[in-house]
């Protein structure tokens, strides 16, 4: 057996050994969302496997819970991020309309936009995250859903008018 095989194996070995444990730390993380959660361990088991170490372990729980945590962190930071992309997104438009009075989206909080964005079709959602969120460009999403580039223009577009409806709904009236 080469060093590889080796390797692979003892990687495999330990991922039996730590799915249910991980799959537990992930569900507390994630408040119970298992569909989450087990994204959560695939991805920690992917980067896992990447940096799997030539040595032996002191503790394999405790560096694959550090992978799994941080890999959650940086996954909250991201929503705070796609929060502030849409309050950014938002200020715009609330400038645009000259009003007086403090702008709509002043009151916006990360679980208004997280609800808004959940009410969305799929077919609307993930193309604007794609691009909006984590920042791909058009071609790009375009190519990995699977659409032409003026159908992925015109969800993105939709999406945005959806979302602005449903969290600024004081400013759609007022364009009107």
């Amino acid at each position: 057996m080469d060093r590889e095989q080796h390797l692979a194996q003892g990687f495999s070995s330990m991922a039996k050994r730590s799915r249910r444990y991980l799959l537990g730390v992930a569900l507390r993380l994630t408040r119970g969302a298992m569909g989450d959660a087990e994204d959560l361990v695939q991805d920690a088991m992917v980067r896992a496997f990447r940096r799997f170490p030539q040595g032996r372990l002191d503790s394999e729980r405790a560096w694959l819970k550090k992978i799994i945590v941080r890999l959650h962190l940086d996954s909250l930071r991201r929503v705070a991020t796609r929060a502030a992309v849409f309050r950014e997104y938002f200020r715009g438009i609330d400038a645009s309309l000259q009003t007086s009075e403090a702008p709509a989206w002043i009151e916006l909080t990360n679980d208004n936009v997280r609800t808004a964005l959940a009410q969305l079709e799929d077919r609307y959602r993930v193309p604007f995250e794609l691009v909006e969120i984590e920042g791909l460009n058009y071609d790009l999403a375009a190519i990995r859903l699977g659409l032409n580039r003026n159908t992925l223009a015109s969800r993105i577009r939709r999406a945005r008018r959806a979302l602005r409806k449903t969290l600024l709904p004081r400013s759609e009236e007022e364009a009107d």
